[in-house]
């Protein structure tokens, strides 16, 4: 699993206060107190260094617009949604109501398009009444992320949107995607630089992570 370079200090930082801490005295190493407490603040403004955005909905975002079925095309992915998704192909997601909640329900297959069916039901509540399009996504009462539909719109006959989730805490430090969907499983080279270009305007991909692309290979036959 590769971690982005906030996580990778932070462990660094711990493992060393730990070290020190735990073989002072075999090194006969003095570990005074203001010592500790600045490793402590060490450790804490690097846990704080990077935090969650919070960028605006899309113009004139409506749930009517929004549901539906989306293609996954390429993501900017940290380490800890990519560990979730990986070996992930045929990634879309299917947006609708479902006893007055609104879901959102995250399909993929494993390595292969026939491979097991894997899917994630998120529940999207709290709209921001100021800022339509920003959500919280909960998958049980104890995990929920930021969720906002940054962009949705049509170009050159192309339907598009781009979501933005992301979570911060302690252990795992900043996770967040940036989804770039279609209504098909497909995606001009034009649009999808059109939209990395806007995406990188509001500096969304904050870590500056390698964009990856969703593999759709065999998945969509009538598309083919």
């Amino acid at each position: 699993m590769n971690l982005d370079r906030a996580q990778q200090f932070t462990i660094i930082i711990i493992a060393t206060y730990i070290f020190l801490i735990n073989n002072s005295q075999c090194l006969n190493i003095h570990i005074n107190i203001k010592f500790q407490n600045n490793m402590f603040l060490l450790l804490i403004s690097s846990a704080i260094a990077q935090q969650c955005l919070h960028p605006k909905g899309a113009p004139g975002f409506t749930v009517q617009k929004y549901e539906g079925q989306w293609y996954e095309i390429a993501k900017f992915q940290t380490a800890g949604g990519a560990f979730f998704e990986r070996d992930c192909v045929c990634t879309n997601l299917q947006v609708f109501y479902e006893d007055n909640d609104l879901i959102v329900n995250n399909i993929c297959r494993k390595n292969t398009p026939d491979g097991k069916l894997t899917e994630a039901k998120g529940t999207l509540s709290d709209e921001n009444p100021q800022n339509p399009g920003q959500f919280k996504e909960s998958f049980s009462a104890f995990q929920s992320v930021d969720y906002t539909v940054a962009f949705l719109g049509e170009r050159n006959g192309e339907e598009y949107s781009i979501e933005y989730d992301c979570s911060k805490n302690f252990l795992t430090g900043l996770q967040y995607c940036v989804h770039f969907l279609s209504r098909k499983p497909t995606m001009s080279t034009d649009l999808l630089n059109y939209l990395i270009a806007e995406v990188n305007k509001q500096n969304l991909n904050q870590l500056n992570l390698p964009l990856q692309y969703t593999n759709h290979t065999g998945c969509w036959n009538f598309y083919e």
